[in-house]
Formats: structure tokens, sequence, C-alpha cells
């Protein structure tokens, strides 16, 4: 099960109770269940942090670059205020209960911060953290603001994916990275995977969730497909 958004800890309050009951009934059941989640991270607290350990959460986090780079994209709405040394803070805490080979670190790169990957790769191994991983952002056709940055898939594939590789594996980070690309995050290929909105409804894609012409299916009241 993955959590995934948008945000998902914005639903933190819920989740503890979620996870217990949920393993409750899969325990009853003789069904395993392993748990995800996507996340920027910047909402954890210390009892979320361990209840995602003793449950083996594994833990996608983003960063953008070291510092400054990343602060200038993922800032706080309303104060303008980056994110880097909340987010990095919580990877701290998170190493501090012993949860660091649960985090995969994520870095999306692109010409303007592609120089940062081995700094920010140091500071994951230096915190113990499982899995660094880089990608090239791919927006599915969405129009943004880092148009003109991203890196086509030609040129990562044949010129910085080497390069990449080559500042990671003497960290012990050995993957070759992989592209992020709208068949690896869109759910139409994989024939048991479904979005869930917060009504129920499924979709094939994430993206769909806002389009309830594209629902294949709905939870009812007892947690059973339809």
């Amino acid at each position: 099960l993955k959590f995934y958004g948008g945000e998902p800890l914005l639903a933190r309050l819920l989740m503890p109770g979620f996870i217990a009951e949920l393993n409750r009934v899969c325990c009853e059941s003789g069904i395993p269940v392993a748990y995800d989640i996507v996340t920027n991270a910047t909402l954890f607290d210390e009892k979320l942090i361990r209840i995602f350990i003793e449950n083996s959460i594994r833990m996608q986090i983003t960063l953008d670059g070291s510092g400054e780079t990343h602060d200038k994209r993922r800032a706080w709405k309303g104060t303008g205020k980056g994110s880097f040394e909340e987010i990095f803070a919580n990877l701290e805490l998170i190493a501090s209960y012993g949860g660091a080979h649960l985090v995969n670190l994520r870095m999306n790169v692109d010409q303007e911060n592609i120089s940062e990957v081995g700094e920010l790769a140091r500071r994951a191994r230096a915190l113990g953290i499982g899995t660094f991983t880089c990608g090239r952002i791919h927006f599915r056709e969405k129009q943004t603001e880092y148009q003109e940055k991203m890196l086509s898939s030609e040129s990562f594939d044949e010129t910085f994916d080497l390069e990449i590789f080559r500042i990671l594996a003497p960290l012990g980070y050995a993957d070759s990275p992989a592209n992020l690309e709208s068949r690896d995050t869109c759910l139409y290929h994989w024939k048991r995977g479904f979005a869930v909105s917060p009504s129920l409804d499924l979709f094939k894609c994430d993206e769909l969730i806002e389009h309830p012409e594209y629902r294949v299916g709905s939870i009812d009241e007892n947690g059973v497909p339809v």
C-alpha cells in the first residue's frame, strides 16, 4: 500500500489508527501487507516516525539539490521560506531512531542542479540512508517554470546517467539512476494498480481523480472493490 499525494502526511493524524486497523485485518485474514509513502517529509513528528519504523514503512523523500537550490523550488506558500532545513532535520530524526535504511532520498535533476548530486549523496551516506536515486523531472506535458532547465530523455540517458552513476557508485548507491517517466508513475499499465480518491473511488491514474467521468470503480463500506 503506497501513501501518495499531494502530500499524504496532511492526513498524519489518521495514519496511526488506519495502519493499526489494516494490520489487524490483514493479520486475521492471513494477508501480508507492506507500506510505502511518497512525502516531502516536512510534517513528520517523533511519534509518526516511530510508527513508520515499527511497521517498516519505506519512505521516498525528495530534495531538489543542496540548500539554496532546493529552497528556490520548494518553499512554503505564503512565507516563501525554503524547506530544505526542515526536511533534512527530519531525515536526521529518522536516522536517530534507526530508520535511515527505510529512506529512499530522491533528487530530481536538471541542468541547474546536476552539479549538486555528489554533495547531497555524501550527506545521505553520512546519515546511513539506504537508497539515493536521481531522475529526470517529467511533468507529463505540463508547462512549468523549470521547462527550459529540464533535461531531455535522450540527454539524460546518454550523458548524465553514466556521470551520476560514477558519483553514486563509490558511495554505495550503485544502482544506475532511472528516469521518472509517465509510464512509471501512471497506474494505467499496472493490472492491479489503482489510485484511490478521498471518496474511495478508483481511477487508473492519479491525475484523473478530479475527473469523475474516468472512475473505473469504487470501494464500498465493507472495503470491497465494486
